[in-house]
């Protein structure tokens, strides 16, 4: 069953702040949380941080998965050097 994908304000924005080589990748990436929400090298965050992280190049997508109504959530879009902070 497929998960429909929601990108937050803060995702959108930050999404046309990225680079047109990296946007096509992480898009890809995003796409393919619909088949598959936690794919190897999914990373579940805990602390201030919640839900999960993937990577993608210098970039990390932050997410949340509800699996009751089949829905991933991407609340964050950050090179790594700024995403923890």
């Amino acid at each position: 069953m497929d998960y429909l994908i929601q990108l937050s304000g803060l995702a959108k924005e930050e999404l046309q702040n990225i680079p047109f080589e990296y946007r096509q990748n992480i898009l890809r990436k995003i796409e393919n949380l619909q088949k598959d929400p936690r794919p190897r090298g999914t990373k579940k965050l805990s602390g201030k941080f919640f839900g999960y992280r993937i990577r993608q190049g210098p970039y990390r997508i932050f997410f949340s998965v509800d699996d009751d109504r089949l829905i991933v959530q991407v609340r964050s879009i950050r090179l790594r050097k700024d995403a923890y902070r």
